[in-house]
């Protein structure tokens, strides 16, 4: 069997994006162990990549897939989806990825939408029109849907849709948009609710982790993880209104810290998810928010808290957070990591997304919306998620036998549609 990923990256900064491709991969290769999978990155050339899953290192074909209009190049997808139209005119990737039985589209999670502008919408859909206009089976792996803001924004993602073999979505919310999307093409049995494949991202402990876990852990009180999102802190208030958020996010977390010293933590760690390189504020890197936000924490805070520093994959940090008593974080990967190893976890929420992913876990209490609620009843309800956390784990351990087996269980029913040719040209 071949298959092809699209929307997803096996090394990234973002480790939200990367956490999806490898429990994409370690599902694929745990019901099918021979298949082929091709990688579709943003990345200009083609190349060959390692991945180190749970039964070792795999060897992996990297293409290049971008929205640039630079179109003399191979990687350019507008050059791409001509080929797809006429032959003569493929590139090798593309010939490729004619060859393929199945194509896996995931769109970065929650990147099929307009939420983060036109542009990178047109960049999703355009890639499962690729697959489309190839002839091939698509399948939309769970994700999130939506919203869509813009006009005609829900008509280039509903023309797309309609057309895949199956269209999985990632929570309750979205899937109500996904029927939307759908009309009278909806079918309980091609377009279910799933579970985001993040779940299956199996841990891969590293020494200096461990060792830094090890030596502030101490039997005085319980050790925790905060993610701070650079999303929030480095755009500012501007924004933060983007996304319908009023509240000082960055004062929201330095009173969860204070607070949580305050209840009895014995150490806290900042986690950063988006590792983005440089010195110069980026409004997607989650160090220099967990920085900035230390140099904020009085001293005596500061004593108990470290920034979880240098890099490090999704699976290393997922063994890391796996380790501690509780965790709180507005990365959703972040909040994954935390709850699919069983680690009592509360979300800051800034959007509908969370929503879904805990109420699986049965933690739905456990969100807290930044758009709709107060700071003062955030910081509140983040120290009682905190207070609430030995029932919180049992409810977890009795959950999460059954959502990695459905996580199995809808990969088989998802590479089922190699035989199957439902797929349809579409030109959009």
């Amino acid at each position: 069997m071949k298959l092809a990923l699209f929307g997803t990256s096996i090394k990234t900064g973002n480790l939200g994006l990367e956490a999806l491709t490898h429990g994409a991969l370690h599902l694929i290769h745990q019901v099918e162990p021979t298949a082929e999978v091709l990688l579709f990155d943003y990345v200009w050339q083609s190349d060959q990549v390692t991945w180190f899953g749970p039964d070792g290192a795999r060897e992996y074909t990297r293409h290049g897939c971008n929205g640039s209009r630079r179109f003399w190049r191979s990687a350019s997808l507008m050059r791409m989806r001509l080929g797809a139209r006429v032959p003569f005119l493929r590139s090798s990737p593309v010939e490729e990825l004619s060859r393929c039985d199945l194509v896996l589209d995931v769109s970065g999670g929650d990147s099929f939408s307009d939420l983060y502008g036109t542009r990178r919408l047109n960049m999703v859909v355009g890639m499962k029109a690729l697959a489309l206009e190839l002839g091939l089976p698509l399948v939309l792996l769970p994700q999130t849907y939506g919203p869509y803001l813009q006009a005609g924004s829900q008509q280039k993602a509903s023309r797309v849709t309609r057309r895949a073999s199956m269209a999985w979505a990632r929570d309750a919310d979205s899937h109500k948009i996904l029927v939307e999307l759908l009309g009278n093409d909806y079918s309980q049995d091609r377009h279910p609710i799933g579970v985001d494949m993040a779940f299956a991202l199996a841990p891969r402990p590293t020494a200096r982790l461990s060792d830094l876990l090890a030596s502030r852990r101490s039997a005085d009180g319980p050790v925790v993880g905060v993610n701070v999102s650079g999303l929030l802190v480095n755009s500012g208030s501007e924004g933060r209104r983007s996304l319908g958020i009023e509240l000082d996010y960055g004062l929201l977390v330095q009173r969860v810290v204070t607070g949580l010293v305050e209840a009895g933590a014995r150490h806290i760690f900042l986690v950063p998810h988006v590792l983005t390189p440089g010195s110069v504020p980026d409004p997607e890197s989650d160090p220099q928010a967990c920085q900035a936000l230390f140099e904020k924490l009085a001293p005596a805070v500061q004593s108990r808290t470290t920034v979880v520093s240098g890099t490090f994959s999704a699976a290393e940090i997922k063994a890391f957070i796996s380790e501690l008593d509780w965790f709180i974080g507005t990365r959703m990967h972040a909040t994954i990591a935390a709850l699919s190893t069983g680690v009592p976890t509360t979300a800051l929420a800034y959007s509908a997304k969370f929503r879904g992913v805990f109420d699986l876990c049965g933690s739905q209490e456990q969100v807290i919306d930044l758009r709709t609620e107060s700071l003062e009843d955030c910081v509140s309800r983040a120290l009682s998620g905190y207070d609430q956390r030995q029932d919180q784990k049992k409810v977890l351990a009795k959950r999460l036998p059954a959502l990695k087996e459905d996580c199995a269980n809808q990969m088989r029913r998802i590479l089922a549609c190699a035989t199957s040719k439902e797929s349809r040209h579409v030109s959009i």
